[in-house]
């Protein structure tokens, strides 16, 4: 490919383990420590994940800022992090990298240390790593091999120009996701003092309530058709089950993956609720929820709320989003948690008239609104990176040099 070859790693880097600790040297307080946590799924730096280490560690052991690390070893079924690539931040200059973790130093005239760290990330690299790995339980990379992997080479001009786009691209994503972050604590905080009522003498209105949720409307449970019976199923009645809940990040469901008869719904105990009835998960995974999008009925793991007129449906769907721990508060079993239909109805919640519901409603949709609207951005900036990335490595897209 003109100026681009195939170059075995070891020809142009060279590496080395980290430090083989004991646990009696982790400490709550200490050196910053680099273990197997601090990498990513698929690649990256996990800040979260760095320890603390108390020990006497040669300098060998210790990375400088900028460094490029893989990871040796593995938990996942999915092999999705042994071999995965991550670049020590700033903040971490001159800490340990533990015995899980392997140091690349490329050769400066030959192997730019940000083009290093994105060569590793490819598809390519990812299947040598898991190729050379082994183990049931824990998969171990079998580092001998890496001086004999190869990977595509660019001239040095050009590996620097294709790790500065990269890496505008990446600080693109970056302040994206943190301004995601700023938005949900935002909302949180407002949801909060919104939902739960201020002071009085704050609120636009001082005839705020104390209401059970029993009171807000009917609440009836789900059920289950016998699947043996085909006649039960592939209807036109939506049955919604809690995992399609948990997943879900729209206000109403409208889609599903099952939809039972009509004979099917009245075999079971299950009811069929109207549009705009909070549909809220009661069992195991706990208080996640969504608004019925259509008539709808769904299984045993939620308790369903058909809101009277004076409750906004929206308002509802909002202040479903707060019950989680107050629910599992409530709750019991031995094989896994469930709330009961009484339990979950006795549930108080300061309740505002219909006017200033709709209006906090509308508030925190506008806020959900904004959160989406970056998330999609993120979700397309995340999608050109990962093509971007592809064809800048494979030489598919060539790049003037700076």
């Amino acid at each position: 490919m003109d100026d681009w070859e195939s170059t075995p790693l070891g020809s142009v880097a060279k590496h080395s383990r980290g430090y083989s600790y004991s646990s009696s040297e982790l400490k709550e307080a200490g050196e910053p420590f680099i273990t197997l946590k601090t990498f990513e799924k698929g690649g990256g730096f996990r800040v979260d994940g760095v320890k603390s280490i108390e020990a006497t560690v040669p300098e060998q052991f210790r990375v400088s800022a900028g460094s490029v690390l893989i990871a040796n070893t593995d938990l996942t079924r999915a092999g999705d992090v042994v071999g995965v690539p991550a670049v020590v931040p700033k903040q971490f200059d001159n800490a340990v990298f533990s015995m899980d973790a392997t140091l690349f130093i490329p050769d400066v005239n030959a192997l730019d240390e940000r083009f290093l760290a994105l060569a590793l990330g490819t598809s390519e690299s990812r299947e040598f790593m898991r190729g050379n790995s082994a183990g049931s339980t824990v998969l171990h990379l079998d580092t001998s091999r890496l001086d004999q992997m190869p990977i595509l080479l660019p001239p040095l001009k050009e590996q620097k120009r294709i790790a500065e786009i990269l890496d505008s691209l990446d600080q693109t994503i970056q302040a994206t996701e943190q301004l995601i972050t700023k938005h949900r604590k935002i909302r949180q905080g407002l949801a909060h003092d919104l939902l739960h009522g201020p002071p009085s003498e704050n609120r636009a209105t001082d005839r705020w309530k104390y209401c059970k949720l029993r009171r807000m409307g009917k609440i009836v449970g789900g059920g289950t058709p016998a699947r043996e019976r085909p006649e039960y199923w592939n209807g036109t009645i939506p049955w919604i089950t809690p995992s399609e809940v948990t997943a879900y990040s729209k206000k109403h469901i409208k889609e599903t993956q099952d939809y039972i008869t009509e004979l099917g719904l009245a075999s079971s105990a299950a009811k069929l609720v109207p549009e705009d009835t909070l549909l809220i998960t009661s069992r195991a995974s706990i208080g996640f929820c969504v608004l019925a999008g259509s008539p709808m009925t769904t299984n045993q793991g939620f308790k369903n709320l058909i809101p009277h007129d004076e409750i906004d449906p929206d308002f509802l769907f909002h202040l479903g989003n707060t019950l989680s721990r107050e629910m599992t508060r409530r709750a019991s079993g031995t094989t896994f948690l469930e709330i009961s239909a009484h339990d979950f109805g006795q549930i108080e919640i300061h309740l505002p008239p219909l006017k200033e519901q709709k209006r906090i409603a509308a508030i925190l949709d506008s806020a959900d609104r904004s959160i989406h609207e970056n998330e999609a951005e993120l979700a397309k900036l995340q999608r050109l990176r990962s093509g971007l990335a592809a064809d800048l490595l494979s030489g598919k897209v060539r790049t003037v040099a700076a």
